[in-house]
């Protein structure tokens, strides 16, 4: 992350690390594993039961009003978003449209050679692992995961090499797609559900990443998914938001002010005795 911010905002590393990485730090210095080890343990105990997340300010809707939040509904790869997802993101951009933020249509920004090469470098990086065990231990992976990985046994490492550099490729383009907008709304999936059975969206281990939510990741960018409606047979369907990086807070409070503005939510299922 600090190479690309040095980049971006034309900075050495040490101004990106004061001025940015540490600028909200009031002891200017980076926690260590060994603290963010114990702040876990910690709030894992009893000790912890009364703090909760209140401290997080939210947003208001009418803190909304300028933010400039690019909607995005084409991935540019994989499965077409249904129409119930499509209409469910529409209004919900709409309710921050309506509060005064400023709603912009984003084309597709990602590209099959970019999920095909980075399912290439996870499929060798499987494989590197799963090749070491015995039969008798390889015959108890999901046959799903065993069929996707071992498609890497015979691949080259230019074909490894070049699927590796495909996140690097996905992390500038959304960086760029993100250029310009406060926040970037998606649907968290192209669909509300698949069948619990299947192993992934397409049950297909030969085209595993036919989803939009995880390519966020790639880019280092916070994220969010909120339920944000309801198909018709009454699945939740996610809002996606993204924000810029380092602006976890920011991501928080605009799903907390979407929470505020959303219709009622349905209860929450009952599992059957």
């Amino acid at each position: 992350q600090i190479p690309d911010t040095m980049k971006a905002r034309n900075m050495t590393r040490e101004q990106v690390m004061n001025d940015v990485l540490l600028a909200g730090q009031p002891t200017k210095q980076f926690v260590t594993a060994e603290q963010v080890a114990a702040t876990a343990l910690y709030l894992c105990s009893d000790a912890a039961a009364q703090i909760t997340g209140a401290i997080v300010r939210g947003v208001s809707p009418a803190d909304l009003k300028g933010l400039k939040i690019g909607l995005w509904l084409d991935a540019g790869f994989g499965q077409a978003v249904t129409a119930e997802t499509e209409q469910a993101v529409k209004k919900a951009a709409q309710l921050f449209a309506d509060a005064g933020a400023i709603i912009e249509p984003i084309g597709p920004f990602l590209t099959r050679e970019m999920i095909d090469g980075l399912d290439r470098f996870w499929r060798a990086r499987g494989w590197e692992d799963v090749s070491r065990l015995s039969p008798e231990k390889q015959a108890q992976i999901l046959p799903y995961i065993f069929d996707w990985i071992k498609t890497a046994e015979n691949f080259s490492g230019r074909e490894v090499y070049t699927g590796f550099a495909q996140i690097e490729a996905m992390r500038n383009a959304l960086h760029t797609a993100l250029s310009g907008y406060d926040f970037i709304l998606s649907p968290t999936a192209p669909t509300a559900s698949y069948p619990a059975e299947w192993a992934s969206p397409v049950n297909d281990p030969q085209k595993p990443f036919e989803h939009i939510a995880f390519t966020v990741n790639m880019g280092g960018q916070p994220a969010v998914s909120i339920n944000c409606g309801y198909t018709a047979g009454g699945l939740p369907i996610g809002l996606q938001i993204i924000g810029q990086q380092f602006d976890d807070i920011g991501v928080l409070r605009l799903a907390r002010a979407f929470e505020t503005m959303r219709p009622e939510q349905r209860p929450w299922p009952k599992v059957a005795a």
